[in-house]
């Protein structure tokens, strides 16, 4: 609310963005940022709070089985932090794409023939839009693996655990469930650590195009 009635109300004169641009703020831009700022505090910390809870019982009832569990959030983290400035930049192209379309439109919207130059800013988003897709779907297919792999270890460690003797049976199904517990608020932390990144990204662009002020 208070970003759009900022650009709403700024003279058009006195910024370094035109018509299309703050259209695009206004209209989605600004509904973007708002819609995570209204859980970018409450929700981390949820879903940080089951994480830390889950994994300190896990810890103090048998440590070699949360360790290894808990070293297969591990992989998850590095590649989401590997893949993320791609991501990134990516979006960053998009958004500056698209506003760059909008823009063109309303320039020759009166006019009978635009020719050709909105399909190539089109074909460009497309090219940004697979590309990101196509990190983003790799990067979940990874770590669904890893997810898969966290349960198993368990499993093996935890088997080999009740052999010898070192463990209860009805410890590992506790640990089992506790894994699952704890690897969804992990994935949730994850998700935002990605879409912060992104709001990061589009705020900057809008911050750039001196709306904000």
């Amino acid at each position: 609310r208070v970003l759009r009635k900022r650009i709403a109300h700024a003279n058009p004169d006195a910024v370094d963005a035109d018509e299309g641009t703050r259209q695009a703020v206004l209209s989605s831009e600004a509904e973007k940022v708002g819609g995570f700022v209204a859980e970018s505090i409450a929700f981390p910390f949820l879903q940080a709070g089951i994480v830390v809870s889950v994994a300190g019982y896990m810890l103090i009832v048998q440590p070699l089985i949360a360790a290894v569990a808990l070293a297969f959030l591990l992989p998850s983290t590095i590649v989401v932090a590997l893949t993320q400035p791609a991501l990134n930049r990516l979006s960053g192209e998009k958004i500056t794409a698209t506003r760059e379309l909008g823009e063109h439109v309303l320039r020759n919207g009166d006019s009978e023939t635009q020719g050709d130059a909105p399909d190539g800013i089109i074909e460009r988003i497309y090219r940004l839009r697979l590309r990101f897709v196509a990190i983003k779907h790799a990067t979940k297919g990874f770590n669904n693996v890893i997810n898969l792999a966290g349960p198993l270890s368990i499993l093996l460690v935890g088997g080999w655990l009740v052999i010898e003797g070192q463990a209860e049976l009805g410890t590992i199904v506790a640990f089992m469930s506790g894994y699952e517990r704890m690897s969804d608020p992990a994935r949730e932390l994850l998700n935002f650590y990605r879409r912060l990144s992104m709001m990061r990204i589009q705020y900057r662009l809008v911050h750039e195009a001196g709306v904000e002020d």
